[in-house]
């Protein structure tokens, strides 16, 4: 049984990301959606990261 006291976080929820210009993972991830957004979207609504 949990105690009213107890922390519940929602599994997938949103979070802040701290430093998301340093963060290698973030900026990798940011990358690869602009370049696929770009294949798909051609010159016409190109994305710049």
């Amino acid at each position: 049984m949990a105690s009213s006291n107890s922390l519940v976080t929602a599994h997938g929820g949103f979070h802040p990301i701290p430093d998301v210009k340093n963060n290698k993972h973030v900026q990798e991830l940011g990358k690869f959606a602009v370049a696929e957004f770009n294949k798909k979207h051609h010159e016409a609504a190109a994305l710049v990261f």
